[in-house]
């Protein structure tokens, strides 16, 4: 896709010329996160449409343009990792248009700040991929893996299938979390596994968003609740229907993966298993 010399269309209706300078006046470097939400009409599945962007990043390449990168959800995917690089093309002291240079989208931005800003993000570019995932049924397939058991599977289904036809979105990004800046360690989806107490190995695709997690397996889901993060290690509790516990994660330097151990009762109590993970 050449981007010089292009007219182009943004979602608000107005038209400008790909290529032209930039002078817009935002911080140079920003890291934060974001609130991805796909518009959903049925008012059911809103509370299923919004997700973290746990690690959201713009940079000034050596153009001096804007270079922002977001990783899509894997809810959104089908367990898989897209990771977008957009490219300022035009801005302003209010909008910034951002073009991915593969043609798979871009991104309106307005807001004085990143910090403040609001983005609209269209994939157009990724739509034949989605139109095969959900031909072929990744899609659901992945959600039906991990949310097993889960009553409100069919309305995750929902949304999926709402972006995988129509890749659209918004998302309004925010500074990380200064009371929880360790959560950016953990933040995002992880292939876990965890060892019961009679030894058996239980496959857990885990889920971390601040100082919250879901997990889930064959028998259903579990929560990880009260997380707190002291350097690399991130402790809390665990429930998973009527039971309850702790566990203890020691993530690795890179923070592409933990290992640690879970326990029932109150902190402190003997290890019954350990838990170990890896970054999807």
């Amino acid at each position: 896709m050449k981007l010089s010399n292009m007219m182009f269309t943004t979602a608000t209706g107005a038209l400008f010329m790909i290529g032209g300078t930039a002078y817009a006046a935002r911080e140079p470097a920003f890291r934060g996160e974001g609130e991805y939400v796909v518009p959903v009409t049925d008012a059911s599945l809103k509370p299923f449409s919004r997700f973290v962007l746990n690690d959201v990043k713009v940079t000034k390449n050596d153009d001096g343009l804007y270079v922002m990168v977001v990783e899509l959800p894997y809810d959104l995917t089908g367990g898989e990792r897209i990771r977008i690089d957009l490219v300022e093309q035009f801005s302003d002291a209010a909008t910034i248009l951002l073009v991915n240079p593969d043609g798979n989208g871009f991104a309106e931005c307005k807001g004085a700040t990143w910090a403040t800003a609001q983005c609209r993000y269209e994939f157009d570019g990724l739509k034949p991929k989605f139109a095969a995932k959900l031909s072929d049924g990744t899609l659901t397939g992945f959600l039906r893996g991990k949310y097993k058991g889960d009553v409100n599977l069919s309305k995750r289904e929902g949304v999926s299938t709402t972006f995988g036809t129509e890749p659209i979105g918004e998302m309004l990004l925010q500074p990380l979390d200064s009371a929880c800046l360790g959560c950016s360690l953990g933040n995002g989806e992880w292939d876990s596994e965890y060892t019961t107490a009679s030894g058996e190995s239980v496959f857990a695709p885990l889920s971390l968003t601040r100082k919250t997690g879901a997990y889930f397996n064959d028998s259903g889901s579990g929560s990880l609740l009260e997380i707190k993060y002291q350097g690399n290690l991130a402790t809390g509790r665990w429930k998973y229907g009527p039971s309850s516990g702790w566990f203890r994660f020691t993530f690795s330097s890179d923070g592409q993966e933990f290992s640690g151990n879970w326990g029932s009762g109150a902190a402190g109590s003997p290890s019954a298993g350990a838990w170990t993970g890896t970054r999807r």
